[in-house]
């Protein structure tokens, strides 16, 4: 049996002009119930919107607000969208806030995720929800450090945070250890503050059932925890990795994870020239990440995306390797380009991926040429090789 994505998507959610269901301002989430159902969320209207297999438009709920139904309104958080327990839909508004609800959108309750269970050297309150697992129970990360680099001279960042899973009362179920959350490079100078990770090896991870997955880039590698928090399964794959004199030139790379103005900042010219000095000075590792993302699909296969080190994909896709539940690698599988620039996206993973895998159907968000956002939703295309026929 194998294993194709074809390079259009059979069904396209999102225009630039027609009806006001279809009109997006920026979506922050999209997921598929059992039922063929489509969910989608609006970061700026607040509102998840519901459509059937075909895309027909059937109800939207929500809005701004904190009454029953609605959620909070703020620059920095987002509606974003699980499927928690069942096909129940679980919805956070802030980094502890969600609103529970059920398949069909009814409201059932609002929820504060109170992290009741001290954790040794963690940094104030900075406790966050990142995913939600099958049992409707919660991936917390508690921060236990910061990088100097944020405070003092700039130079490599790597933070930590203890990864629990948690129930709806904030009581630890299991606790994974203290596991990589994020690297990057700070850069200081004349006012400006910028950080990049293009050198970097990221962690990346996810969650099936009750099973936590967690994989650090810097080797072809990645762990499998189960629901007591003990790991269970470490998987390994013997590939080539890139070094760094197969990076592309300094004009490849803008810093866009993070920028922080600070008093008296200078021009975008003077931006765009520093950027370029940062990224002439920055330190290159020996070895550049083995793989450029992790997403565990739906019936538990976890999807490794290659990393190209800036190369553009070709025609053909961008390569997945795709591993079943006891670790063996089953599938090598092209993906559309846009489904790798929508997990691009989302550079750190305490927000949710917006990559939506199930047993037959790939979803991404993504947005034109003209910045309309937009769901596409690919079929995958199971072939057996003896037969060359489109398994059901």
């Amino acid at each position: 049996m194998t294993w194709r994505v074809d390079s259009t998507p059979d069904l396209v959610i999102g225009v630039a002009e027609g009806p006001e269901p279809y009109l997006f301002t920026d979506i922050s989430g999209a997921l598929r119930q059992r039922d063929g159902t489509i969910v989608i969320a609006d970061r700026r209207t607040r509102q998840l919107r519901f459509f059937d297999a075909d895309g027909q438009f059937i109800k939207a709920i929500g809005g701004a607000g904190q009454g029953p139904g609605e959620f909070q309104e703020g620059v920095a958080y987002h509606p974003t969208l699980y499927h928690g327990n069942g096909d129940s839909l679980v919805v956070r508004d802030t980094y502890r806030n969600v609103a529970l609800l059920e398949p069909s959108g009814s409201f059932i309750r609002r929820q504060r995720i109170a992290a009741r269970d001290t954790v040794p050297d963690a940094v104030g309150d900075l406790a966050r929800l990142s995913l939600v697992f099958g049992d409707g129970s919660y991936l917390v990360l508690d921060q236990t450090d910061v990088c100097p680099a944020l405070r003092g001279p700039a130079g490599p960042c790597e933070t930590q945070m203890v990864f629990r899973r948690v129930s709806d009362g904030g009581s630890t179920l299991a606790a994974f250890g203290r596991l990589v959350s994020h690297r990057f490079e700070m850069a200081k100078s004349r006012g400006m503050v910028r950080s990049f990770s293009q050198f970097q090896s990221l962690p990346y991870w996810g969650v099936y059932g009750t099973d936590f997955y967690h994989g650090d880039s810097r080797t072809f590698e990645f762990r499998k925890f189960g629901a007591d928090g003990r790991l269970s399964r470490i998987v390994r794959a013997a590939l080539a990795q890139a070094t760094p004199d197969q990076l592309p030139p300094p004009e490849w790379v803008t810093a866009q994870v993070h920028s922080v103005p600070l008093p008296g900042a200078p021009n975008a010219a003077a931006l765009e020239a520093f950027q370029r000095e940062a990224w002439a000075s920055a330190q290159r590792p020996a070895r550049l990440r083995a793989y450029d993302g992790l997403i565990v699909d739906r019936v538990g296969n976890v999807w490794i995306r290659e990393y190209l080190v800036g190369r553009p994909p070709p025609p053909t896709g961008e390569r997945w390797w795709v591993f079943d539940s006891t670790g063996t690698l089953r599938h090598g599988v092209r993906l559309p380009s846009v489904i790798g620039r929508a997990f691009e996206s989302v550079q750190r993973q305490h927000w949710p991926q917006p990559v939506f895998i199930d047993d037959d159907i790939v979803l991404a968000v993504s947005s034109d040429a003209d910045r309309v956002p937009r769901v596409n939703v690919y079929k995958i295309r199971k072939v057996s090789v003896r037969a060359g026929a489109a398994s059901p």
